[in-house]
């Protein structure tokens, strides 16, 4: 690794292996939910780890979790941006072996809570529902929205205390 030394080779490598065992279901569960396809969302999680991997051999990495939301979010962006084709499941070739009964489970228990979140959201205007994702859903500090949103605390502080209080009320009024 250019620029390391031994230790912080071998402690790029530690913070990198934890940062995938602690967020790896978080980021997949916030692509989901941002991009609605599975299969996407994986391949865009997949890619977020190798960009994050190619990153951290070069620099010092002080929030891991902030770092791999900015590079999956600047991903989904950039795949809504490429405006790539569909390709229908017609086109697809079909998977010769079974696929695995806790694979499925886990896979519809993610999107059951992707759906139930996204109806929740839809209620708030969109820059709330931004906030309320990365502080609800993906369980991000108020500093780290704050590093990747480019909003203030105070602002966040707002937001989340106004989207708080549109929700009850829509609750009050059974609108939920």
């Amino acid at each position: 690794m250019k620029g390391y030394s031994n230790m912080d080779a071998n402690n790029a490598q530690k913070n990198f292996l934890k940062g995938y065992d602690d967020y790896s279901a978080d980021l997949l569960r916030h692509a989901v939910i941002k991009t609605s396809n599975e299969e996407l969302a994986k391949d865009l999680v997949s890619e977020t780890f190798l960009k994050t991997w190619e990153f951290v051999q070069k620099e010092k990495v002080k929030n891991m979790r902030a770092l791999l939301y900015k590079i999956l979010n600047n991903l989904i962006i950039d795949h809504y941006r490429a405006k790539k084709p569909f390709i229908s499941l017609e086109d697809m070739p079909e998977s010769e072996e079974p696929a695995d009964r806790t694979d499925l489970q886990a896979g519809l228990e993610v999107k059951l809570a992707a759906e139930t979140a996204r109806g929740y959201l839809a209620l708030l205007p969109a820059d709330y529902r931004e906030i309320f994702n990365y502080r609800f859903i993906d369980g991000l500090s108020t500093g780290e929205i704050k590093k990747l949103t480019g909003k203030t605390l105070t602002n966040i502080y707002v937001i989340i205390h106004r989207g708080t209080k549109i929700l009850k009320e829509k609750l009050q009024h059974h609108e939920i």
